[in-house]
């Protein structure tokens, strides 16, 4: 509108211009609008691996311990029943006492 109503040619030159910058800042927009989209999922990838880590390390020290209880466990049964069987004791009795 205004190109069409002035005789001024920087001013018809910037009139004309105008839809060119806006079509810039649009394309700036929608890139700003993929880049930030792009670190939010970095980001939320990067959040997730952590408590992925975190978790998965947890589970493998439970795990860890609860097999190492395991084994000391079975271990200190076999020498007990190793022991009240020298001294005479029955199956069912060592059973008994072991809490089987």
């Amino acid at each position: 509108m205004i190109k069409d109503t002035t005789t001024d040619s920087a001013i018809k030159n910037e009139a004309e211009r105008t839809p060119e910058i806006s079509d810039k800042i649009a394309l700036w927009e929608q890139e700003w609008i993929r880049e930030k989209a792009l670190l939010d999922y970095r980001n939320d990838m990067n959040v997730a691996r952590r408590e992925g880590f975190e978790q998965g390390f947890k589970q493998g020290i439970e795990q860890g311990l609860q097999q190492w209880i395991n084994q000391g466990r079975e271990s200190l049964d076999r020498e007990l029943t190793e022991k009240w069987r020298k001294q005479g004791k029955s199956e069912e009795e060592i059973a008994q006492l072991l809490g089987k």
